[in-house]
C-alpha cells in the first residue's frame, strides 16, 4: 500500500513537470548588432586636394535617429518602428561620422582627417545633420532611406564655433576673427586716450556691433613701456 502510494506522487511530480514545460514560453532571442560595410574607396594619384586638415564633427540627429534601434516602416503600419533584438553597433551619428571620416583618409584628401583638431589651427570642418535613417518597405521590396544634410566650412575652430569664418589662424588667442589689421591697431592707440563718455575707447563705438567687444579687450589692454637706452 505504501508504495503504490509513493509511485502515485512520482506520477502527479512527473505530469506537474511535463504540463509546466508545454506552457513554458519560447526563447528570447539575442541581441544582434550590424554596422556599415568597410570603406573601399581608393585615393587617386597626385598630391591631396586639401592643404589643410580636415575635421569631421560628429553627426548631429533629432529623436530616434539618435540612438541604436534599426528603423523601419512598413506598408502595413505607415508609423516609424524599431526592430526589438537588431541595432546598429553605434548610434547613427556616431557611425557616420567615422565612416566619412575612413572615406575621407582612404581618398587622401588631406595629409590629416581627425574628428577632433586643435582649435587654434586652420582647418576645413565637415558637419553633417541626419534628417532619416530607416528602412522601408515599398511595392518591389525593402529599400534603404538616407537623407543628410552636409556643410563645410573653412577657418579655426574657434571662429567656427562663434559663427565667423576666416582663411587663416588668428595671430592672438584675444583676437576675434575679422578684425582689420588696422582696427587693432587704432584701437591699441586709442587705448590710452580718454574719450567723451566712452571710458577711454573713443573708437569702439564706430565699429559694428560684433567688433565691439573685440575692440573693448584689445583697448583695455595696458600699453607696452619701452626702455630707452640710457
Amino acid at each position: 500500500m505504501t508504495m503504490r502510494r509513493a509511485h502515485g506522487r512520482y506520477a502527479l511530480v512527473l505530469l506537474a513537470a511535463l504540463a509546466l514545460g508545454a506552457c513554458s514560453s519560447e526563447p528570447v532571442p539575442e541581441l544582434a548588432y550590424y554596422t556599415l560595410p568597410p570603406v573601399t574607396a581608393k585615393a587617386p594619384p597626385g598630391a591631396p586636394r586639401f592643404n589643410v586638415p580636415i575635421a569631421v564633427d560628429a553627426f548631429l540627429a533629432d529623436g530616434v535617429y539618435n540612438e541604436q534601434g534599426i528603423l523601419y516602416l512598413s506598408q502595413k503600419n505607415r508609423n516609424l518602428r524599431s526592430y526589438h533584438y537588431q541595432l546598429w553597433q553605434d548610434p547613427p551619428t556616431r557611425m557616420l561620422q567615422r565612416r566619412l571620416t575612413d572615406t575621407l583618409r582612404a581618398l587622401h584628401l588631406s595629409d590629416l582627417v581627425a574628428d577632433r583638431l586643435p582649435s587654434s589651427s586652420d582647418q576645413v570642418a565637415v558637419l553633417g545633420l541626419v534628417r532619416r535613417f530607416d528602412r522601408v518597405e515599398q511595392a518591389d521590396g525593402w529599400h534603404a532611406i538616407v537623407q543628410l544634410e552636409m556643410r563645410v566650412e573653412r577657418g579655426t575652430a574657434r571662429a567656427l564655433g562663434s559663427g565667423a569664418s576666416t582663411p587663416g589662424p588668428a595671430p592672438d588667442g584675444d583676437r576675434a576673427a575679422g578684425v582689420p589689421r588696422g582696427a587693432r591697431r587704432a584701437a591699441a592707440r586709442g587705448s590710452n586716450t580718454r574719450g567723451p563718455g566712452r571710458g577711454g575707447r573713443p573708437w569702439c563705438h564706430r565699429q559694428p556691433t560684433r567688433l565691439r567687444a573685440t575692440c573693448r579687450r584689445i583697448s583695455d589692454r595696458p600699453a607696452r613701456r619701452t626702455r630707452r637706452p640710457a
